[in-house]
C-alpha cells in the first residue's frame, strides 16, 4: 500500500465514459414513474426510481448531487462482461412538487466520449443515490451540503471526490490517482488505499486514513 498525503491539487483529472442503452424502471410497477409513498411516512428504504444502463467496461462516472452517494462495483459473477450500470434513488418519500424532484435528475450518456453523468441540484439532502458500475470506471464526484459519499472496492485510473461539510468514506480503493477534497467535512479510509493519494481536509484531525 502506498498512501501519500500531498497539498490539494487544483487541476481536475481527465476521464472518459461510454453508454449505449438506458432502461428506467419503477421497482414496484415496472415503469419509469416514481413509486408513490405511503401516506404518513416521511422516509423509506424502498427504491423510488431505478435506471439500468448498458455500457462499456471502461469509462467514467460523473456525479453532481446534493444528497448521499454510494458507488460500488458490479458483482463479477452475475455480470462477467462488466457491461452494466445500475442507478437507484431511495431514502425519502416525497410529494412530486416538494423536496425530491425525480423528474429533475439528469442521467445522460455520451457514447462518443464514453461519459455518463448523474446530475441534480434540487434533490432532498436525505435522499440516497446508489450506483453500481464496472470495477474499472473512473470517478468524478462532487456533492454539496452535509452528505456522505461512500466508495467501495473500485479499481480505476482516477478517483476524484469533492465534498463540502459532508463525509467521504473510501473502502479498499485501488487507483492510480486518488484526489479527495473535503472543504469542511471528514475523510475516512477503511481497508487499504493503493495509489498516489492526494487527500485534503480543512483540518488534519478530519482525516482518518
Amino acid at each position: 500500500m502506498f498512501v501519500c498525503l500531498l497539498p490539494c491539487l487544483s487541476r481536475p483529472w481527465g476521464g472518459s465514459w461510454h453508454g449505449a442503452a438506458l432502461l428506467m424502471t419503477n421497482p414496484s410497477r415496472g415503469s419509469s414513474s416514481p413509486a408513490q409513498p405511503q401516506e404518513g411516512k416521511k422516509r423509506s428504504n424502498k427504491p423510488l426510481k431505478e435506471w439500468t444502463l448498458i455500457v462499456s467496461p471502461f469509462g467514467q462516472l460523473k456525479m453532481r448531487l446534493p444528497c448521499h452517494v454510494t458507488v460500488r462495483p458490479l458483482d463479477p459473477l452475475r455480470y462477467p462482461d462488466a457491461d452494466r450500470v445500475f442507478v437507484t434513488v431511495s431514502g425519502v418519500d416525497r410529494n412530486l412538487h416538494q423536496g425530491l424532484d425525480l423528474d429533475n435528475i439528469q442521467v445522460k450518456y455520451d457514447e462518443s466520449r464514453k461519459e455518463m453523468s448523474i446530475i441534480s441540484d434540487s434533490m432532498d439532502s436525505k435522499a440516497s443515490v446508489d450506483v453500481k458500475t464496472p470495477i474499472k470506471f473512473d470517478l468524478d464526484i462532487r456533492t454539496s451540503g452535509s452528505v456522505c459519499v461512500k466508495i467501495e472496492k473500485i479499481e480505476c485510473d482516477n478517483c476524484r471526490i469533492e465534498t463540502e461539510t459532508g463525509t467521504s468514506i473510501l473502502q479498499s480503493i485501488k487507483s492510480h490517482k486518488i484526489h479527495v477534497q473535503a472543504k469542511g467535512g471528514k475523510v475516512i479510509c477503511l481497508g487499504t488505499l493503493h495509489g498516489n493519494a492526494d487527500i485534503h481536509a480543512s483540518a488534519k484531525n478530519e482525516i482518518s486514513c
